[in-house]
């Protein structure tokens, strides 16, 4: 049977036509696990699902499932060949970047406020608001909410304080939700950003607190902030995504768990993702002295990981995933490949 591959993009579903076994549903970067049901809901049921960006991905879904982190590859060969330092002087605790508004990443801005973490790091300030009542009324629904106290919970459902800090770009376009386009494409929008203060915000610090886009659902996924963690010779705690550090190590990458603890990744409830990321880590992310120290007794360990990641690293953890798949589904790689490029040529809002 000759297969047809369905693409859909963010920006919409794009004429999906009905699907039924001759066809592949082709998922380009991150969804929602409801937004994929109604999508199956409406369209019907192909053979196969594939995403080309998480790693995992729970839900019951009407056809088999696949997940392979194919942006992430495509995204570390823009880097590859950059100049890199190798001196750095840890000059803050932690950083963290923000533009797209999600809950956990107002939810991760909120946590520096309330435990007055000392951060570098870039934020639009695009809006300060977001309801988390939603979130807290699961919380107490599922018999989670002793995990955080009515005062910090009231400190974390209040605008956001902290001023804005971006990196400008002269011709950039804003939403109500993200600057959309936030770098000169000719070099590519994240080798951008970059090279003009990304480099600095993640080399003067030891820890990066990385909000990949994984919304409120279980699963997890890895960019360009993961990326920019490896490359800024940082140790990462992953805020939302359910078991993002064991996957990462599958990758064969250094967690850290001797530094870090990354029990916040088993924890089923979104919120307590979120919060025992940073609650968990408190002491250690508080200590610029000690940070500072633990980040140059290991730095061979975070050269290693820059090397691995920039030598294919990835690649090669994908090459393995893809080897489980049915061959029919193998065979269809490069026309996933090519859609894939089609999208990255496009103007898409930063993950």
């Amino acid at each position: 049977m000759i297969m047809q591959v369905i693409t859909i993009y963010p920006d919409g579903e794009n004429n999906v036509p009905q699907m039924n076994d001759s066809h592949v549903l082709h998922v380009y970067d991150c969804i929602h696990e409801d937004d994929l049901k109604r999508i199956l809901v409406r369209h019907g049921t192909p053979r196969y699902i594939v995403n080309d960006s998480f790693s995992f991905l729970q839900g019951n879904f009407s056809s088999p499932f696949y997940c392979v982190n194919l942006w992430l590859a495509d995204q570390v060969k823009s880097f590859i060949g950059l100049e890199s330092n190798d001196l750095y002087q840890t000059k803050h605790c932690a950083n963290f970047i923000v533009n797209k508004k999600l809950a956990h990443r107002h939810l991760c801005i909120k946590m520096v406020e309330l435990f007055g973490l000392d951060v570098a790091y870039t934020w639009n300030g695009i809006d300060p608001n977001f309801n988390l009542l939603p979130i807290f009324e699961n919380l107490s629904r599922y018999g989670y909410a002793g995990c955080i106290s009515e005062q910090e919970k009231h400190v974390l459902m209040q605008p956001i304080n902290l001023q804005p800090r971006w990196i400008d770009y002269e011709r950039q376009i804003t939403s109500d939700f993200a600057v959309l386009n936030y770098g000169d494409k000719s070099l590519g929008d994240n080798v951008w950003t970059w090279k003009n203060g990304l480099d600095d915000i993640f080399q003067s610090s030891a820890v990066s607190i990385i909000t990949e886009s994984v919304d409120t659902q279980m699963g997890m996924h890895f960019s360009e902030k993961t990326l920019y963690s490896v490359l800024g010779l940082t140790f990462p705690i992953w805020v939302g995504g359910y078991k993002q550090a064991e996957e990462w190590r599958k990758f064969g990458f250094d967690t850290f768990d001797d530094i870090i603890d990354h029990d916040y990744q088993h924890f089923q409830n979104f919120f307590e993702r979120c919060w025992y990321a940073i609650k968990l880590n408190l002491n250690l992310i508080t200590d610029l002295e000690r940070l500072s120290e633990i980040r140059y007794k290991h730095r061979h360990r975070l050269l290693k990981n820059r090397d691995l990641i920039l030598n294919g690293q990835v690649e090669k953890y994908n090459y393995k995933i893809i080897q489980t798949w049915p061959s029919d589904l193998r065979d269809l790689l490069p026309t996933i490949l090519e859609n894939m490029t089609r999208k990255n040529l496009a103007s898409l809002v930063q993950r």
